[in-house]
C-alpha cells in the first residue's frame, strides 16, 4: 500500500527560533518546504541587514517565517510581501495575522510584478533564488528598478540551485556584489543598487512579465494559448499533455476538472469537447492562473472558469471527468505530495462512474498506478512508452 501522507489541508504547528525568539509557525503539507525556515530564508533572516525604519520588499518563499522576522526587524518601517503560490499566500497571511503584525501587507504577485503597481521604492529587497535563468535575470532587473539608489539587494540560494551562476550575473549587472554568508551548501549575496543604474547587457529578460500568444496543434486542430516565461513548458506543448489530449474522452455535457492547469490547454480542449458541460481549471501559481484565464478569453470560451487554489481547496463541485498532468517540482526540488493529493481529491470529487486521467513521466520515482489503484480500486494503462505513461481509473 502506498505511504499515507498527513491531511493535506490541515494546519499544523512547527516550533522554531526566529531572531532568538521561540515562535510557532503554522504549516501545511502543500508548502514548498516542510522546514518553515529553510537554509536560504534562514540566511536572509540571520545575515541581511534590516534597519528599524527600512521599507522592505520580501519575496516570500514558503511559510511566512521570513516575512515575520523582517516585519519585526523593520518595526518602525514597512514591509511589502509578495507571494506567487496559493499555499504560500495562505500560510504567510495566517502567520502574520496570528503574530499581530501591523506593518506588513501581503500581495499576490508573479515575482516582483505587483510591486511596480505600489509605486514605492524600497531600501531592501529580500529574495531566495527563483527557478530558471529568465526569472533570475528579471529579479536582478527588478532590484535595480525597485530599490532606491544605495538600496540593498539580498539573494540567497543553494550551490546546487545555481546561486554561483546568479552571483556572476548580479556582479556584472550591479557592479558591487559580495557573498556575505555561507551555510549548509547555501550562500547569501548582497549587492548595492548603483546611482547610475544597472548594466543590462546580460539581462535578456525584458519580456518576462509579458503574456504572448502561441499556437499548438492538438487532435488535428490548431489552438491559441496565452503563455509567458516562468510557466511550465511555456514555449511549447508538453509532449505528455499532447499524449493525454489525444486520448481524452469527454461527453458533450460532461463537467471536467483540470488539476494543475498551466497555461490552460487541457481545460480549453475539454471545454470545447463538452459544449453543453463546463470545465474548471485549478492552478496554484498566479502567473499560470492569469495565462489560463487569457487562454480561455482569446478563444471565446464561456463554459469554463479558472481557480487560484492550493490543490482543490477552492473546488466546490462534482465532476464527470478529472484530468491532470501533475507537477512533480516544488521550487528547485522534486516532490510528489501535490500529485498524490490530486489523486486522492479526484476520487472524492468524481461522480459515480466518473473517470480520472493522469499522464506522467515514467522515469519518476513514484508509482502512480499503485497510488491510483489504492484510491480507486482499479487502474488501466492506456499508453506506455519509454518516456510516458497514461493512466485512467473509474470511480
Amino acid at each position: 500500500m502506498p505511504e499515507l501522507q498527513p491531511d493535506y489541508y490541515e494546519w499544523y504547528a512547527a516550533e522554531l527560533t526566529l531572531l532568538e525568539e521561540d515562535v510557532t509557525i503554522l504549516m501545511r503539507t502543500g508548502l514548498p518546504d516542510s522546514d518553515p525556515l529553510g537554509p536560504a530564508p534562514g540566511l536572509l533572516v540571520d545575515e541581511a541587514t534590516i534597519e528599524p525604519e527600512d521599507r522592505v520588499l520580501v519575496l516570500e518563499p514558503n511559510s511566512g517565517a521570513l516575512s515575520l522576522a523582517t516585519a519585526w526587524q523593520a518595526d518602525a518601517g514597512h514591509v511589502d510581501v509578495l507571494c506567487s503560490h496559493a499555499a504560500v499566500l495562505a500560510a504567510t497571511r495566517r502567520n502574520l495575522e496570528d503574530h499581530a503584525i501591523d506593518n506588513a501587507n501581503v500581495f499576490v504577485s508573479d515575482l516582483c510584478g505587483a510591486a511596480y503597481e505600489r509605486g514605492t521604492r524600497y531600501d531592501v529587497l529580500l529574495a531566495t533564488l527563483p527557478k530558471g535563468k529568465a526569472a533570475v535575470n528579471r529579479l536582478i532587473r527588478d532590484a535595480g528598478d525597485l530599490l532606491v539608489p544605495g538600496g540593498r539587494f539580498y539573494l540567497a540560494g543553494g550551490n546546487d540551485e545555481g546561486i554561483k551562476s546568479a552571483a556572476k550575473r548580479v556582479g556584472r549587472a550591479i557592479g558591487t556584489m559580495n557573498v556575505v554568508a555561507y551555510r549548509k551548501g547555501h550562500r547569501l549575496l548582497q549587492a548595492i543598487n548603483p546611482e547610475g543604474g544597472l548594466n543590462l547587457a546580460d539581462l535578456d529578460d525584458e519580456d518576462y512579465y509579458t503574456f504572448r500568444e502561441m499556437t499548438v496543434t492538438v487532435r488535428g486542430q490548431s489552438w491559441r494559448v496565452v503563455t509567458k516565461p516562468g510557466i511550465f513548458s511555456w514555449d511549447r506543448l508538453d509532449p505528455a499533455t499532447a499524449l493525454l489530449l489525444e486520448h481524452l474522452v469527454v461527453e458533450p455535457a460532461a463537467h471536467i476538472l483540470d488539476l494543475g492547469a498551466g497555461y490552460g490547454i487541457i481545460g480549453l480542449v475539454a471545454a470545447r469537447l463538452a459544449p453543453q458541460g463546463r470545465a474548471d481549471l485549478v492552478e496554484a501559481e498566479v502567473a499560470a492562473v492569469e495565462a489560463s484565464r487569457r487562454t480561455l478569453s482569446v478563444n471565446g470560451v464561456a463554459n469554463a472558469a479558472v481557480f487560484f487554489s492550493d490543490a482543490t481547496e477552492a473546488v466546490r463541485r462534482q465532476y464527470n471527468v478529472v484530468v491532470t498532468n501533475p507537477p512533480f517540482h516544488q521550487g528547485h526540488g522534486v516532490d510528489y505530495v501535490v500529485a498524490r493529493q490530486f489523486i486522492k481529491d479526484a476520487h472524492r470529487l468524481l461522480v459515480r462512474e466518473g473517470t480520472f486521467w493522469l499522464v506522467a513521466n515514467r522515469n519518476l520515482r513514484v508509482n502512480y498506478g499503485e497510488i491510483i489503484g489504492h484510491h480507486f480500486g482499479n487502474v488501466t494503462v492506456l499508453h506506455e512508452d519509454q518516456r510516458w505513461q497514461l493512466l485512467r481509473a473509474v470511480k
